[in-house]
């Protein structure tokens, strides 16, 4: 997968939370950083007229990854960075929010093995496994 690729964010997303599973807190949260990065070879090395992604082109993928962060900062006995960390999620989806409008905004339900069996915000329990999930 290319560095331009938009599924990039999410993918490493999904391999920083594996390793905040395992317990490898520091490189969990490298992954993240390097999730949020911008890396100047994505404009130096693309060959089009624009840069296929932008900072804020996906901008629930960063909500989630600073959201993970603040997971990470709160293991580590860290609650201001925690919550600068929780801020900025926030930050992300408000900006979404403006980006589409009030209208139209699909009903997100975020299923998270780490929540599995507990109560989501409907009153429902959350399944222990994808396996149990009826769409």
């Amino acid at each position: 997968i290319s560095c331009t690729h938009p599924s990039l964010l999410v993918l490493l997303n999904i391999l920083g939370s594996i390793q905040t599973k395992r317990g490898e807190l520091q490189e969990a949260m490298q992954i993240y950083e390097l999730a949020l990065k911008d890396s100047p070879i994505l404009v130096t090395n693309y060959k089009g007229d624009i840069p296929p992604r932008s900072p804020s082109s996906n901008l629930l993928g960063r909500a989630v990854t600073f959201r993970e962060m603040g997971i990470i900062q709160e293991k580590w006995n860290n609650p201001k960075r925690a919550l600068k960390m929780y801020h900025r999620s926030l930050g992300c989806i408000s900006k979404w929010r403006e980006k589409i409008g009030d209208d139209g905004i699909p009903e997100v339900i975020n299923i998270q093995s780490s929540f599995s069996g507990e109560t989501a915000t409907n009153g429902k329990t959350l399944p222990n496994s994808l396996d149990n999930l009826q769409l």
